[in-house]
C-alpha cells in the first residue's frame, strides 16, 4: 500500500513539474495573468501582391473564319498553321511534368 501511495505521489509531482495543463482552482490559488490578445488579421484586400497580375497576349488572327473559301482552303490553312505556332511561341506556359526522385530508390 505504501508503495502504491508512493508511486502515486511521484507521479503527481512529475505531472506538476511537467506542467500537464491543470491550472490551480479555489481561494487559495493565484490569479494568473490574462493572455494577450491576438492582433485582428488582415482583410485579403489589404494586402499587396509582390507582382502585378500577369497579362495574358493576345492571340494573332491571321486567318478569319469567313475569309476560308474553297480556293484559298490551302493557303488559308499554312497561314493557320503560321498562327498556331506564333501563338504557341508567345505564351510562355509552365512546365507541369516534374519526376521527383527519392534518394537510394531507382
Amino acid at each position: 500500500m505504501t508503495r502504491l501511495f508512493r508511486a502515486l505521489a511521484l507521479t503527481a509531482l512529475l505531472a506538476g513539474l511537467v506542467g500537464c495543463g491543470l491550472r490551480p482552482v479555489g481561494p487559495m490559488a493565484k490569479v494568473l495573468p490574462q493572455p494577450a490578445p491576438r492582433p485582428a488579421p488582415v482583410p485579403p484586400s489589404a494586402k499587396t501582391d509582390a507582382r502585378p497580375p500577369a497579362v495574358l497576349p493576345t492571340p494573332t488572327a491571321l486567318v478569319a473564319p469567313d475569309a476560308v473559301t474553297p480556293e484559298n482552303a490551302h493557303a488559308l490553312a499554312a497561314k493557320l498553321t503560321e498562327e498556331l505556332t506564333a501563338d504557341a511561341n508567345a505564351t510562355k506556359a509552365p512546365v507541369t511534368a516534374e519526376v521527383s526522385r527519392v534518394k537510394g530508390q531507382r
